[in-house]
């Protein structure tokens, strides 16, 4: 019998969370990527404030509201999973204890970091919902004799000597160049270059796992590019070739091979320009931030950084390479990215990047829907987003993605933005935290239009909403009937959706506990098997002589109803009643 919350299993209550059949959750590798260190020492921030007020970019780390009173039910958190593995906290009152670094703590205001150049920051006008953003400590200058931050704790990455060139410590990207050597040999016996380039690079330099695909950058146009790999490759996709990437297969290894570009949005389009360069720091200049924008030679391992990328990635940084009014203007989308890149990485936004996203936000709309919603997903699979809307308020982008979640009031918002970093790291159950707050099902219709939610999905949110409705009114020990009617709407997910009550707090301890007797007593005798109608279309039609048509239909519906108010019936009886009721 599969656990259900309430049972002595209670914590694996959200292990079936999932988007689709298989299982199988899709932020599985995210939550085994290794977490930065994380910075100590800093001075005691005095408490109060709301959770709203301290989610802007670069106000801090947030922490979490203190728990809910004795006197409102709420979901224990004792009973689900958090999205670092740990059980959550249970009991109600006080603060929580063992909070990781990078979780959530009690009542703690934010505080502006220091300005430029040692100097205080500089305050910044109120945003819409009266946050004020932070300054930013700029990055160290080249050769640095010290490897000291300017708060005396040494750095994450070390930094190289010089900025724009360096070596790295030797190894470091030693397996990944094997990984790309027949295919990185091709090329330097052709005379041209192949670097390793983006995320590949900064989370190797960060320590964090190998990632399954392999990003390079070249001087060699497309069809070069084509040719010098088509002996090597085991398979070789070409579905990127207009835009200048090749993809390979060569053993086990998956890579995408790309000619170097500058690339910007015109006005009013929504597809890029591209033009192709043989210049490798023209291709760095059009990423979209610097701890993005370095690259490793694959013959030599030298890193390419022009721009400051390890030292951002040490100060804890988010910056564009170019003007942040030109690199938001090039491709709009980085606003929104910005945000999973800042709550992801603990990172703080840089001086005027947020002025600059306020100043575009309407470029949002020559972006096409379908970028916008899976920047969103990424973002809702990082394991606590809850600073990257934060800075999508700040930035005044949030209005223009999630319009219904931008317009709640403070306490509204700042009990979703908790509860969704308490939900798996599923962007589908976080949806369905965001709409169970803004409307419920109506949101979720909407979002098929506004954000190309697809009908797979649409219908995974939608179960988990309704179902969660459905068990707002549940109080003391529910009927039999009652949990057959649940049953059957939620299917094989009904662990999922009382978990998901549970959290949004829909459902108490108390009914949790009295339903998960219930379903248990009723799994045991077999009652919640098969709870579709016990005769099929063909055997109404013959035993009522009918035809096929709408009447076949509302028959069935009636046996549905038969199976969830009556239980399990022989079937001679169940034909019996449904003649007495249909037979002409």
């Amino acid at each position: 019998m599969a656990p259900l919350p309430g049972d002595g299993s209670r914590r694996r209550g959200w292990d079936r969370v999932r988007r689709g059949d298989d299982g199988q959750r899709a932020g599985a590798a995210r939550d085994r990527r290794r977490r930065l260190p994380v910075r100590h020492g800093r001075p005691r921030r005095p408490r109060g404030g709301t959770l709203r007020s301290r989610l802007a970019a670069g106000v801090g780390r947030i922490r979490r509201p203190p728990s809910r009173s004795v006197d409102r039910p709420g979901p224990d958190l004792g009973r689900l999973r958090r999205p670092d593995g740990h059980p959550g906290r249970s009991g109600a009152g006080g603060p929580p204890g063992g909070v990781p670094g990078g979780g959530l703590r009690p009542g703690r205001p934010g505080r502006l970091r220091g300005g430029v150049g040692g100097c205080p920051a500089r305050r910044r006008p109120p945003t819409r919902s009266g946050l004020r953003v932070g300054g930013y400590r700029a990055p160290s200058p080249p050769g640095r004799p010290s490897q000291t931050s300017r708060r005396g704790l040494r750095s994450t990455v070390d930094r190289p000597a010089d900025p724009v060139t360096g070596a790295v410590p030797p190894g470091t990207f030693r397996d990944l160049l094997a990984d790309v050597g027949p295919v990185a040999e091709r090329f330097t016996t052709a005379g041209h270059r192949l670097y390793l380039v983006g995320g590949l690079v900064r989370d190797r330099l960060l320590g964090g796992d190998r990632t399954p695909d392999h990003d390079l950058t070249t001087d060699a146009t497309p069809d070069r590019i084509r040719e010098l790999v088509a002996d090597v490759a085991d398979a070789v996709w070409l579905q990127g070739e207009r835009f200048g990437t090749i993809g390979v297969r060569v053993g086990d290894t998956t890579m995408e091979v790309t000619t170097h570009r500058a690339e910007a949005y015109t006005s009013d389009s929504r597809k890029p320009v591209v033009r192709f360069t043989t210049v490798l720091a023209d291709d760095l200049a059009r990423r979209d931030f610097t701890v993005n924008a370095m690259a490793v030679d694959v013959v030599d391992e030298v890193l390419h950084d022009p721009f400051g990328g390890r030292f951002d990635l040490a100060d804890r940084i988010l910056r564009t390479p170019l003007d942040p009014v030109e690199s938001f203007s090039d491709d709009p989308l980085r606003m929104l990215r910005a945000a999973r890149f800042l709550a992801r990485y603990d990172l703080t936004a840089a001086d005027g990047l947020v002025e600059a996203a306020r100043s575009l936000v309407d470029r949002m709309g020559i972006v096409s829907v379908e970028r916008i919603r899976d920047e969103l997903f990424r973002l809702l699979s990082v394991e606590d987003p809850s600073r990257g809307f934060g800075l999508l308020e700040a930035m005044g982008v949030l209005p223009t993605v999630l319009p219904e979640v931008a317009a709640l009031d403070n306490r509204s918002w700042s009990r979703v933005v908790s509860e969704v970093a308490a939900a798996p790291s599923d962007p589908v159950v976080r949806l369905a935290v965001l709409a169970r707050a803004t409307g419920g099902a109506e949101t979720v219709s909407g979002w098929v239009g506004s954000l190309r939610l697809s009908g797979r999905d649409a219908a995974a949110v939608r179960l988990l909403v309704e179902g969660a409705e459905r068990l707002s009114g549940l109080v003391g020990s529910p009927d039999d009937v009652t949990v057959r009617r649940l049953t059957a709407s939620c299917g094989d997910r009904l662990e999922d959706v009382v978990a998901f009550a549970g959290l949004v707090g829909d459902l108490s301890d108390e009914a949790s506990d009295a339903l998960a007797g219930v379903v248990g007593r009723l799994r045991a005798d077999g009652e919640l098997d098969d709870m579709g109608p016990a005769l099929d279309g063909a055997t109404v039609m013959e035993r009522l002589g009918l035809g096929p048509g709408p009447e076949v239909g509302e028959v069935l519906a009636w046996l549905v109803e038969l199976r969830i108010v009556e239980g399990r019936l022989p079937v001679d009886e169940v034909e019996r009643r449904m003649v007495d009721r249909w037979g002409r």
